[in-house]
């Protein structure tokens, strides 16, 4: 009772605040960057450099996190804010889920493997260049593996859990994670032709994915460790196999992981991964 007479929306409406501020506080930050860089400092998107746009993704995917950090600072207090990035210290967990939060990298190399079979080509050797893969490896880890974790599935996820069933709440987390990049998906600039279909398996992949982590979640004490390993795996294999490996071409592969992980989504569920009986602890109050 005390949330609904609260006169600060935040308080009475948690959850529906901390996704306002998440796409928010990203939205600006990308609209700030281009104003300053393409207006203030007449800059040419060609000329700035790479490690200009690395340190953009890696300010930017902590958007959620601060969105988290704001939310529960103003409901919960300042404790509960050290409490919520305390579950990236939850390492103490069962084999099984850290091999299972590695999914990505074997639906990944699954995909390359169907593509080779039914006829395609690899596109390059190994890439040897020492930057290349400390690049990679920086990249991966700080671009949305830890930023993105304690926002989406640190505050989000069990919130949704007490208000929904785990596979309508991993839908819904998947669809409003995935919409949240796009900002990212206009600016790429594929032509409509090919980003609509990008787009469409990009949705498949982080919807599916999204209900993986939330059927891992709900079974390693709410721990933030493996969530980063699932989403830098998911991040970091497609990046490996093509570019680091050359192993294939980015675009049909994806593709193909998109039904991958969809399929890996389905069994789950169908096997009961997502029964609301196996959650091993409970979630805060739901908004």
């Amino acid at each position: 009772m005390q949330n609904q007479k609260s006169k600060n929306i935040i308080v009475r409406k948690p959850l529906l605040m901390y996704f306002v501020f998440a796409f928010g506080f990203f939205w600006l930050m990308l609209v700030l960057e281009l104003v300053l860089m393409l207006v203030i400092l007449r800059l040419d998107m060609s000329a700035i450099p790479s490690w200009v746009f690395i340190g953009s993704s890696i300010l930017g995917s902590w958007m959620p996190s601060l969105a988290a950090a704001v939310v529960t600072g103003v409901t919960e207090g300042r404790a509960a804010v050290g409490q919520l990035f305390a579950k990236f210290f939850k390492f103490k967990l069962p084999a099984r889920w850290y091999l299972a939060s590695i999914l990505p990298v074997g639906i990944t190399f699954a995909a390359v493997g169907l593509y080779r079979l039914f006829g395609g080509e690899p596109i390059s050797g190994v890439n040897t260049a020492v930057s290349f893969w400390v690049m990679l490896f920086i990249s991966t880890v700080f671009t949305g593996a830890t930023g993105e974790e304690p926002g989406w599935r640190g505050f989000a996820l069990p919130r949704m859990l007490q208000k929904y069933k785990p596979l309508t709440a991993g839908l819904l987390l998947g669809v409003i994670w995935g919409f949240w990049h796009l900002p990212l998906w206009l600016m790429d600039g594929m032509p409509m032709n090919e980003l609509l279909p990008y787009v469409g398996a990009f949705l498949v992949s982080i919807i599916s994915l999204t209900i993986l982590m939330a059927w891992i979640y709900m079974r390693t004490s709410h721990s933030l460790v493996p969530m980063v390993l699932a989403h830098f795996t998911m991040n970091f294999a497609l990046n490996l196999a093509v570019d680091g490996l050359g192993l294939a071409p980015q675009i049909p592969v994806f593709y193909i992981i998109a039904g991958l992980f969809a399929a890996t989504a389905l069994v789950v569920a169908a096997v009961g991964g997502l029964s609301p009986r196996k959650v091993v602890e409970s979630a805060p109050a739901a908004a």
